[in-house]
């Protein structure tokens, strides 16, 4: 690790380590992992219930998530984008079809 670390450092022109220093800054690596996956886990498994309890659409919420600060903001998701089929797009010159097709048309 010491070695790799080193090469990347000698690669963008940074100050190199020594390998206590390296193993500390690893070591602090691995909880934070561990801590998102965990707060990230948390916020699906509480929508998950929500899915699987048969709640209607506006119960459901989209999270935003930053440990640093801490900040924990959940808002409501925008509606779906609806895409109508075009005779002529003038971006990919040809006709453009959308995928699932709307029952709306303009």
């Amino acid at each position: 690790m010491t070695a790799v670390a080193n090469l990347r450092a000698r690669n963008y022109k940074i100050q190199e380590a020594p390998r206590h220093k390296i193993k500390i800054i690893a070591g602090k690596i691995i909880p934070a992992i561990a801590t998102t996956t965990a707060m990230i886990v948390g916020a699906c498994g509480l929508e998950l219930y929500k899915y699987v309890l048969g709640k209607d659409a506006s119960k459901f919420r989209n999270s935003f998530i930053n440990l640093a600060l801490p900040l924990w903001v959940f808002s409501e998701p925008l509606p779906a984008i609806v895409n109508k089929d075009v005779e002529y797009d003038p971006i990919s010159m040809a006709a453009v079809k959308a995928i699932p097709p709307s029952n709306i048309r303009s």
